[in-house]
C-alpha cells in the first residue's frame, strides 16, 4: 500500500515462520518495507538454519536478537505479534528424544517473558505492543508475565477465525497513528478486527458467534492481581462453610466461559 502524505509513521514489518517438530529445518525469514515493494521474493532474507531439536522459546529469542541488530528493522517504536495456536501457543505433536521423553514445543507464559528478556529492543527503546493472533489469549496469567515486558496485550478471549487479524488495515493504522496516538491505533485496530468479521463471517446464516478482542494496560496488572490473590485468601478463609462449594459450582456453570469451558470470565463468575 503505498504511504498516504499524512501518515504519521513508516512502517517495517519483519516476519519469521514457525518452526515444525523436530526443527533441522531453514525457516524463512522476511523484511517488508518501502523498498520491497510488496513483492514476496524480494522482501525474503537470510533464512534461520533451525538446529535439529530448536524449541519455539529459542526461535523466537532468534528472530528479536536478528530483528533487533537489523539497520532494515531500526525503529523508534516497536511491536509483536505472535500468530499461531492457542491457548497453547504455538503448540504442536513434539518429536520424541532418544531417551524416550517428549520434546515440549509451545511456549507457557513463563517461557514467552523469558524470550522477552533476554531480548530486549535497543537501548531507550521499549516493546509498547505484544498481540496475540491465536485464540484464548486473553488471559490473566499471560499478561501478569508480561507486564514489564509491554505497555499494551491485544488479545481475545474467544476463538480467532483462520482468517486471522486483518493486517492490510491494521499496516494503515500503524503508518496514521504509530509515531504519537497509541490510544487510537489500538481502538481503531479493535474496531477493525471486529468489523472485518462482523456482516459477512459472523451472523446468523454461517453459525459463527461474534469475534473478542480486548486491549489489556498492563500497567495494571498488579492492581488486578493483588485483587484476585484477595479473592482466592477469602475462599480459602471460608472453605468450611457448607454452602460455599455448591455456591461456587452454580457460578461457575452460569458464568460466561471460553475454550470448551477451560476458561471462566472472573468478572461475571464473581457476579453471579
Amino acid at each position: 500500500v503505498p504511504a498516504d502524505p499524512t501518515d504519521e509513521a513508516n512502517v517495517v514489518v519483519a516476519a519469521q515462520f514457525s518452526i515444525d517438530a523436530p526443527g533441522g529445518q531453514s525457516i524463512p525469514r522476511y523484511i517488508f518495507n518501502e523498498s520491497s515493494g510488496e513483492n514476496l521474493g524480494s522482501s525474503l532474507q537470510e533464512p534461520l538454519n533451525a538446529p535439529p531439536d530448536i524449541s519455539e522459546q529459542q526461535a523466537l529469542m532468534s528472530f528479536l536478537e536478528w530483528v533487533y541488530n537489523n539497520e532494515k528493522c531500526k525503529s523508534d517504536h516497536y511491536a509483536l505479534v505472535l500468530w499461531s495456536h492457542g491457548p497453547e501457543l504455538f503448540l504442536q505433536p513434539p518429536p520424541g528424544r532418544p531417551t524416550g521423553d517428549p520434546a515440549s514445543l509451545y511456549l507457557t507464559p513463563e517461557e514467552l517473558s523469558q524470550a522477552l528478556k533476554s531480548c530486549e529492543p535497543p537501548a531507550g527503546r521499549r516493546l509498547e505492543i505484544i498481540g496475540f493472533d491465536a485464540c484464548c489469549m486473553s488471559m490473566l496469567e499471560m499478561a501478569c508475565e508480561l507486564n514489564d515486558l509491554a505497555d499494551f496485550m491485544v488479545a481475545s478471549q474467544e476463538d480467532v477465525p483462520d482468517l486471522s487479524f486483518p493486517y492490510y488495515n491494521l499496516i494503515e493504522l500503524f503508518r496514521k497513528y504509530g509515531n504519537k496516538a497509541l490510544p487510537s491505533l489500538l481502538s481503531e485496530g479493535v474496531k477493525a478486527y471486529v468489523s472485518t468479521y462482523k456482516d459477512c463471517i459472523c451472523n446468523h446464516n454461517t453459525g459463527m458467534k461474534g469475534v473478542t478482542l480486548s486491549v489489556l494496560d498492563l500497567s495494571n496488572c498488579d492492581a488486578l492481581k493483588d485483587a484476585v490473590g484477595e479473592l482466592a485468601c477469602a475462599l480459602l478463609e471460608a472453605k468450611e462453610n457448607e454452602s460455599l462449594p455448591c455456591a461456587l459450582i452454580k457460578a461457575r456453570s452460569e458464568s460466561q466461559d471460553y475454550a470448551g469451558g477451560l476458561y471462566v470470565d472472573l468478572y461475571d463468575f464473581c457476579t453471579k
